[in-house]
């Protein structure tokens, strides 16, 4: 039976040098995915890892076609950024802060900010515009392989699923010492 919906998968990964950040794209992506009709778990648990690294590698490769919000967040709170691309490369403009709109002020600030970026951006050498652009793209290069090579670096275990809403939802943690 195929379960309507989307699938949400935490991945609870025990090494220290995943930061949340990969966990969460890696999340995401899965989230995209339907539950498998009929296989082990463990079966379950590599499919959707694999499915979402493809799903990972068609969203890295349309990302640039695509404005989009990111919240940073840290021990202090969160900063919400409209991210847009600017001549090539993303600008990030500060648009919440915990939560909360910015003042009209602050707007404006951030607003006289965006537009400044876009003026030197619009008026860069090409050669200096060719050095940001080659830096965005090495970014989003190592992020991209560092994601493949997630789901290849650790064997995925599942550890639980539930059912909320029509979603069905697996846990899984990642055990890099069985690749080691």
């Amino acid at each position: 039976m195929r379960v309507p919906g989307l699938l949400s998968v935490n991945l609870w990964i025990t090494t220290l040098w995943i930061t949340t950040l990969w966990i969460t794209i890696l999340w995401a992506t899965g989230a995209l995915l339907l539950w498998p009709p009929s296989a082990t778990a463990q079966e379950d648990v590599a499919t959707i890892l694999h499915r979402s690294a493809e799903a990972n590698n068609r969203d890295w490769a349309a990302s640039p076609e695509f404005d989009n919000f990111e919240r940073d967040r840290n021990k202090d709170g969160d900063k919400t950024y409209a991210v847009t691309m600017l001549y090539g490369s993303p600008y990030q403009r500060l648009i919440a802060v915990n939560g909360h709109s910015l003042s009209t002020a602050k707007q404006k600030e951030e607003q006289e900010k965006y537009e400044k970026a876009a003026a030197e951006r619009e008026h860069e050498s090409a050669d200096k515009k060719a050095q940001r652009i080659a830096r965005y793209q090495a970014e989003r290069k190592r992020d991209h392989t560092l994601i493949e090579q997630m789901t290849e670096a650790f064997d995925f275990h599942a550890q639980g699923q539930a059912t909320s809403q029509r979603l069905q939802s697996v846990r899984a943690q990642g055990d890099a010492s069985a690749r080691i």
